[in-house]
């Protein structure tokens, strides 16, 4: 199953104190390619298309299929358009490489926008699923076969279900408390800049 790691690149003209408070910010945990589908299900569009850009610029949205727990085509034509929103918006450098798919780096800029802080937000205050939702369930349900951990076995069905909830909920803090801390440094210091890239193993 494909998964990512969220990266920096700083920038030489960044002031000295904000390059090191963003060298302080790491999120060391792989970004699995369902946590970012289940984002979607829930609404989300601006996160999870930096992600995804940010690993390979889409340009289809057949690329993105089949999809791991059953989106629609429609999830990933609107990954495609808000793309194209976000590059209106600001100056994303697409980097060319032989070695992999072509690749969108992100300016901090990016993260000043109300919609994305809006979705930031959003994570950092409630959680992604809820065991008392039938519909949340059903999507734990579907990534339950991609979700592997010691005695697994041993438990019952609404027990793994209840695991897969907390984990996705644990997962989803993480990663917003992430993008919370370099709006954060943004903010603190208006001259700093740095760009937002994933790297993908092997």
């Amino acid at each position: 199953m494909s998964h990512y790691y969220l990266r920096i690149r700083v920038s030489s003209k960044t002031p000295r104190e904000a390059r090191k408070e963003l060298k302080e910010v790491k999120y060391k945990r792989p970004i699995w390619w369902t946590d970012i589908e289940v984002l979607q299900l829930k609404g989300l569009k601006y996160m999870p298309t930096i992600i995804y850009a940010a690993s390979g610029v889409p340009k289809r949205p057949s690329e993105f299929l089949p999809s791991r727990i059953g989106l629609s085509l429609s999830h990933f034509e609107e990954v495609i358009k808000v793309f194209e929103e976000l590059r209106q918006k600001v100056n994303v450098r697409i980097v060319r490489s032989w070695s992999r798919a072509d690749y969108a780096l992100w300016p901090n800029i990016v993260l000043s926008l109300r919609k994305v802080q809006d979705e930031v937000n959003w994570l950092t205050k409630l959680d992604l699923l809820s065991k008392e939702d039938p519909e949340d369930r059903k999507i734990a349900e579907k990534l339950l076969p991609h979700i592997h951990w010691h005695g697994k076995e041993k438990l019952t069905f609404e027990d793994k279900i209840d695991k897969v909830i907390e984990s996705e909920n644990e997962w989803s803090k993480d990663f917003a408390s992430y993008f919370l801390k370099l709006i954060d440094i943004s903010k603190k210091y208006p001259t700093a800049k740095f760009w937002l890239y994933v790297e993908t193993p092997g």
